[in-house]
């Protein structure tokens, strides 16, 4: 039986709904692998993870640069392996101008920037996605945890030669209304 390793970081709220989407049977009779099956281990930031015990790995918790740390981790391991997958959860307040949130924002963009400086700057065969996240969870137009969880299923879901490098997933209702409605 092929199995699909995939290492998360944290376990609730978004992690948790990604665990309960990655693990879910998909809809649409798509697999991972002929027989496939996932199998996913959530981790705290501070636990040893071990890349080489993986072929997926969600970089879902922040606290600090931790998550910029575990990608460029994971990185070194994968860099040349093509059936290796990093996805980044990031922010769309690592856009300049975006968040008042000034050290959160500083450490998604260098999330983010790391992530593009590896995409198209490195000898890379692993492939790297950065999905920047608009509101969640909140009383105002935004995501739910799970619409998200479904959108990083389905990126597991490409067929290994296409790399989406940067998606932006947010709610639809205008950006300025919304930020207005939260001041």
């Amino acid at each position: 039986m092929n199995i699909t390793r995939v290492a998360i970081t944290g376990s609730t709220g978004l992690a948790g709904a990604i665990t309960a989407a990655l693990t879910r049977e998909t809809d649409s009779g798509r697999s991972r692998g002929s027989t496939g099956g996932v199998a996913v281990t959530n981790f705290r930031l501070e636990d040893d993870i071990r890349p080489e015990d993986y072929d997926i790995f969600v970089n879902q918790a922040h606290k600090g640069f931790a998550q910029t740390d575990l990608l460029f981790r994971f990185f070194e391991a994968w860099k040349a392996d093509p059936g290796k997958y990093i996805i980044n959860i990031s922010s769309r307040a690592a856009q300049p101008n975006i968040s008042k949130g000034y050290l959160y924002s500083a450490q998604k963009a260098a999330l983010n920037h790391l992530a593009a400086n590896l995409a198209y700057n490195s000898e890379k065969r692993c492939r790297i996605t950065t999905v920047n996240l608009g509101l969640l969870e909140h009383a105002l137009p935004s995501l739910s945890y799970s619409e998200v969880a479904d959108a990083v299923k389905e990126l597991t879901l490409l067929p290994a030669h296409i790399e989406i490098a940067d998606m932006t997933l947010q709610h639809a209702a205008n950006y300025c209304d919304v930020q207005a409605r939260k001041g």
